[in-house]
């Protein structure tokens, strides 16, 4: 609670009269209402005037710095009431009735609505429609901002008489006094003087303008969706997104100052030549690449940018040199320094990329605080370092998940699912970061072909509404983006052309069973090998034959097969993945025996490489595994299509069947494709997938997001969008060793914190090093699994055999191992 001093402090810091303070209302236990309102539209003024500073075409109405305002102000008005208050000091004595009454978010957002529309009225806003547009904005973000964004009519069809009566109740307990006291502070910024006696007769007319609103709505509805236009969605999310942030970032008392650092791109060619790579053909082609991309002349007027190069030859480092440029030219003309936003596909090089872009940073002397260099995905350490002091807890979580970093790694489902296509309040909080940001996809093409049109189309209007830019990374380029809307920063064919690392042989004639494939494999003792397989199951199988089979010839004794043989797939808890990966960068394992997970972007190198049949960008990432810095001697990626016992190929529960028999339509020409054609029959592929692959499942996204619809029970909403499909599945929890039973016993000591916002914050101590032991299994309906324990999956170190193998990871009896 602030004192008297305090609040005149305080006041003079957000520049309004400190002629008085309402003691008596609180917004949380610590916190005055009159403070919290007054601060949320502070910072969401603050976070708006930034984002306007380059002029997007998303803010170019001055009416919603109106929106943003009011509902900052005013959405929590009705916290105001005696049942709120009630509900904050002593929760367990409200009565049912009492409970209902407390509820504060659709009151506030009717009262923001209603102040709102005077407003626009009397500064002269004479078009009706556009009138009710913006106080409709205002109540949706209002009534929504603690829970995720629903459907716009949906949410004007929630007031009926009912409701009505409600507000009244509320309104009519209300003290007079206290709320008199709390309007004098508030009317210091709404430009006119406000009594609580104006929104009781208001509340009276709510019913009508809301039936007159819904009219409206539908006809703004209909002409976007018609138009295709999705400018709508995007303020709404963008005003939404300022909102949820203020209010979080308030509550837990943090007013984050933004610390720009300075870095350009030299900072890249410094680390290149600190790092002294050796003198050899696949360097100087890197360099050239990487010349190629920093001195290029970009165009003003593209905002989509390709780096499509061979896998190997550089992307990252160009793409963030490219970045840096951007920034910059960005900074220069604007003055507003945009963020980087560097998305992957997979966790598992999310930190392999982190590791390379800290060394980059400090190598030039930055520091790699996390208000400089943040990792976002949902098994990182929730720790926020600046340069001055460590955060709380809460305050770390509440800068890690709004993005309040200068370069942030991610992955694709934290930028598309969560964020950019998305109704969570959680996601949505960083929706604003977007703006004036510089976003980098690396390996694009791992996305569900089904969405390619929605990513396209989301992306071609977002990057131009929110003054941001991309930059695709892809050794196969796939047709995601129209030509004229991108500009490509090399000329592919050139790096193809000169590359020949490796040959793919394509091996389609007959298909093979697991024992049959592992015993046609023809072992060289100077080799190196890596068999990609299409699911877990088979991948297992295939470990074990290999291994018997290496022990039957003599190839190794018993011993010494685990040593040599490695296995990787996501049934392996992350701890021991990490470590095989390590391994397999250090070459210190001759075979391993993995799924796809090693394809996108995992630096690893082998001489031979077998893949069972799969898309045929899949099998282009493979041949990046395969003698990927160009020895002498040719690697080799063999492509064979494998079967269980009754003849059924294991790909038919990964792959579509489109994708399927398009590469085997192409690979059938072929006996060996040396990497001189890589390029020429990846878009062979492509040019046939675009033929006969459906748009459908993007068209009702994009349908959804043109009729503003979030959320709903019937057909495709907003909230639909999936990279990853849903299925039964449960997290375990594999208590692998010492150090495992010590975190689960911390784990479970959690129950004794009675408070769940203390339990949270504990979990968040040791959130980082739990997930090093959990894995998530896929399972049918009926299926014998490991006990529950306190919502995990529980395999305890004294059951490890009974569940987990130490070489392969769970035992895949009663799973789905696809």
């Amino acid at each position: 609670m602030l004192s008297v001093g305090k609040w005149r402090k305080y006041c003079i810091y957000l520049k309004i009269k400190p002629k008085v303070m309402s003691v008596s209302l609180y917004s949380h236990p610590d916190m005055l209402l009159s403070e919290h309102l007054m601060s949320v539209m502070k910072i969401a003024l603050k976070n708006y005037d930034e984002c306007r500073i380059s002029k997007p075409k998303l803010l170019d109405e001055e009416a919603l710095r109106e929106v943003i305002k009011f509902s900052a102000l005013f959405h929590d008005i009705a916290k105001a009431t005696p049942y709120f208050q009630k509900k904050l000091k002593n929760p367990a004595e409200l009565n049912a009735e009492e409970k209902d009454l407390s509820e504060h978010s659709l009151l506030s957002a009717v009262v923001c609505y209603l102040l709102l529309e005077k407003v626009l009225k009397n500064s002269g806003c004479k078009d009706e429609k556009d009138t009710v547009f913006y106080t409709v904005l205002a109540f949706l973000i209002v009534k929504n901002h603690h829970s995720y964004l629903s459907d716009i009519l949906d949410d004007l069809s929630s007031i009926d008489d009912e409701k009505v009566e409600t507000f009244k109740k509320q309104l009519s307990a209300v003290d007079e006094k206290d709320f008199s006291d709390l309007l004098k502070v508030l009317n210091q910024s709404i430009g006119f003087q406000l009594k609580l006696e104006d929104i009781k007769k208001s509340i009276e007319e709510i019913e009508s303008k809301i039936r007159k609103a819904k009219r409206i709505i539908r006809k703004i509805i209909k002409t976007q969706a018609e138009k295709e236009d999705m400018s709508i969605y995007f303020k709404i999310n963008f005003l939404f997104s300022l909102l949820i942030d203020a209010d979080k970032s308030n509550a837990a008392g943090i007013d984050h100052k933004r610390s720009v650092v300075d870095i350009t791109e030299d900072i890249i060619i410094k680390y290149k030549t600190k790092k002294g790579f050796k003198e050899n053909p696949i360097n100087q082609m890197r360099n050239q690449a990487f010349n190629e991309i920093i001195s290029c002349d970009i165009p003003e007027d593209k905002r989509i940018f390709s780096i499509n190069l061979p896998t190997g030859l550089g992307k990252t480092l160009s793409a963030l040199a490219l970045a840096f440029k951007l920034r910059n030219r960005i900074a220069n003309k604007t003055s507003v320094c945009p963020r980087i936003i560097y998305s992957l596909p997979y966790l598992s090089i999310i930190d392999q990329n982190a590791a390379v872009l800290e060394e980059v940073l400090t190598t030039s002397g930055i520091e790699t605080t996390t208000d400089v260099l943040l990792k976002h995905h949902y098994l990182a350490p929730e720790i926020y370092k600046g340069t001055k002091e460590e955060l709380t807890e809460d305050e770390a979580a509440i800068l890690i998940e709004n993005w309040s970093s200068e370069i942030i790694i991610t992955t694709f489902v934290q930028l598309l699912q969560e964020t950019l296509i998305s109704s969570r309040n959680k996601g949505l909080k960083k929706f604003h970061k977007l703006s004036n940001s510089v976003i980098i996809m690396d390996e694009p093409q791992v996305i569900p072909y089904k969405y390619w049109h929605l990513i396209e189309k989301v992306f071609v209007e977002g990057l131009e509404l929110l003054n941001s830019y991309l930059i695709v990374l892809t050794a196969t380029e796939p047709k995601m983006f129209e030509k004229k809307d991108v500009f490509y920063l090399v000329e592919p064919k050139k790096y193809f052309k000169s590359l020949d690392r490796v040959v793919i042989k394509p091996r389609l004639d007959e298909k093979m069973t697991l024992e049959e494939f592992i015993n046609e494999i023809v072992i060289d003792k100077s080799k190196r090998y890596l068999l990609i397989f299409n699911t877990i199951g088979s991948a297992k199988k295939g470990y074990d034959l290999l291994k018997e089979r290496l022990i039957r010839k003599g190839i190794y004794c018993e011993d010494s097969v685990g040593e040599e043989v490695l296995f990787l797939s996501t049934h392996v808890v992350p701890k021991q993945r990490r470590e095989r990966i390590k391994k397999l960068q250090d070459k210190k394992v001759r075979f391993c025996v993995t799924t796809q997970l090693v394809e996108a972007g995992v630096d690893i190198n082998f001489d031979i490489v077998y893949r069972d049949i799969a898309p045929l960008d899949s099998i282009n990432q493979a041949a990046g595994r395969c003698n990927r810095h160009g020895n002498k001697e040719k690697g080799v990626l063999y492509v064979v299509e494998l079967t269980d016992e009754e003849g059924r190929g294991f790909y038919r529960n990964i792959y579509s069947k489109i994708q399927i028999e398009s590469t085997k339509e192409i690979l059938s020409k072929h006996r060996n494709i040396e990497e001189t054609v890589f390029l020429t029959i990846i878009n062979e592929y492509y040019e046939e997938l675009d033929k006969r692959k459906s748009n459908d499942e993007s068209k009702e996204i994009l349908e959804a997001i043109y009729k503003l619809k979030y959320d709903g029970e019937e057909g495709y909403s907003i909230s639909s969008f999936r990279l990853i499909e849903e299925s039964n599945s449960i997290n375990v929890f594999i208590e692998l060793d010492e150090k495992a039973r010590e975190i689960w016993q911390k784990f479970l000591n959690l129950k004794k914190i009675k408070n769940v916002f203390e339990r949270r914050k504990e979990f968040k101590k040791i959130k980082a090093e739990f997930y090093d032991y959990v894995i998530s299994l896929r399972y049918p309906d009926k299926a014998d699994l490991p006990p529950l324990v306190e919502g995990f999956g529980y395999v305890n170190y004294e059951q490890l055999e009974d569940y987990y193998d130490k070489s392969t990871g769970y035992n895949t009896a009663d799973v789905l191992i696809f």
